[in-house]
């Protein structure tokens, strides 16, 4: 699995390492393919409604 390095702001760092009990990969890992499913819902819903003579 490829690795990704995030920047986040100061006030988040700090909850995250205040509660390093939490799978953060996890979270971010589901929280980004929540939006990813939601940008292909739209994808295919575009795709549906473009002209076909165009």
């Amino acid at each position: 699995m490829p690795t990704m390095t995030l920047s986040v702001p100061d006030d988040l760092y700090r909850v995250i390492k205040h509660h390093n009990e939490v799978k953060w990969s996890v979270i971010a890992r589901n929280a980004m393919w929540e939006y990813a499913r939601k940008i292909q819902i739209l994808d295919s819903i575009l795709e549906s409604t473009k002209d076909p003579d165009t």
